[in-house]
């Protein structure tokens, strides 16, 4: 299997970006290049007033579902992550004190703080900073199964500019 060019972003803002969406369901792939499982989330630390840090994935490696921290991956591609070292088989608890992005956040309502209009988040990006990977922006435009009902168009909001309503 060929290995996939570390995944960069041209700059923040831009528009470019690590979509979660696309990395739900992507191949988990050791230091070998050989499967491992699949990931189903994306774990965040939540810090005020700042972009939360990705702190992991969350993947099914066998059986398991485990906790994979982002400093043994690799590559970040859309659709493969690759792993530096073998993971550690260590299960993601609650009391970790982190955020599941596409379990907790997705679909969910946000107010654009800029407009204050409410908005349903559809995918999240993920670019890479000097200090990480962040969660720094919010896109709510149609997701692919609503792309031939609604305007193409999305509209990103930056993180920082985002307020969590209520409900999703």
């Amino acid at each position: 299997m060929t290995k996939p060019a570390p995944w960069s972003t041209v700059g923040h803002g831009n528009g470019q970006g690590l979509s979660v969406r696309r990395l739900l369901h992507g191949l988990v792939l050791g230091p070998h290049d050989q499967y491992l499982g699949y990931v189903f989330d994306v774990a965040v630390q939540q810090r005020h007033g700042q972009y939360p840090l990705v702190a992991g994935l969350l993947a099914g490696i066998g059986v398991r579902e485990v906790f994979l921290p982002s400093a043994v991956v690799r590559t970040w591609h859309p659709e493969t992550i690759t792993l530096d070292t073998a993971p550690k088989l260590r299960p993601f608890r609650d009391h970790d004190h982190l955020t599941l992005v596409a379990s907790e956040l997705l679909g969910h309502v946000f107010t654009d703080t800029t407009t204050s209009t409410d908005v349903s988040a559809t995918d999240f990006l993920l670019h890479r900073l000097p200090f990480g990977w962040a969660l720094t922006t919010i896109d709510t435009g149609p997701t692919p199964a609503q792309q031939s009902r609604r305007s193409p168009t999305n509209r990103l909001i930056d993180w920082k500019s985002a307020q969590q309503s209520d409900g999703p």
